[in-house]
């Protein structure tokens, strides 16, 4: 819904994790405008579909990045100070919903999606493609 920044000059669309990088870049810059829309952008990716895909475009819906957004919400919090936790808290929560789904019922050495119970009872997350 707001302007963003993609990663080149090929690209037409924004990529998950990368755009953290980005986000440092423009926050170092003070372009906290910008910073502030791509968090509200990804956010709105969130409260859309419960997760924020690799890109914004369709063929991404299926799948995301290493879960950046908390330190995305972080970023900008430094800068607008603690309120902007609060405002994000319920997509902070649902993108860890997605992240942690199905981990509480896993048995130690067994997966289910993004969820991997290792053997000695430590949880990991990891990529995990909806359509594959």
């Amino acid at each position: 819904p707001k302007p963003y920044v993609v990663p080149g000059g090929r690209f037409r669309e924004v990529y998950y994790w990368d755009s953290y990088f980005t986000m440092l870049g423009l926050a170092e810059s003070g372009h906290w405008d910008k910073v502030e829309d791509m968090v509200a952008n990804f956010a709105a990716e969130i409260d859309a579909w419960g997760h924020i895909p690799n890109g914004n475009r369709t063929y991404y819906l299926s799948r995301s990045q290493p879960p950046f957004f908390s330190f995305m919400v972080s970023l900008l919090a430094t800068h607008d100070g603690d309120k902007v936790l609060k405002t994000y808290q319920p997509q902070l929560e649902k993108e860890y919903r997605y992240w942690m789904a199905g981990a509480d019922a896993l048995a130690p050495g067994s997966a289910d999606k993004r969820a991997v119970r290792m053997a000695d009872g430590a949880l990991l997350n990891r990529y995990w493609d909806d359509n594959d």
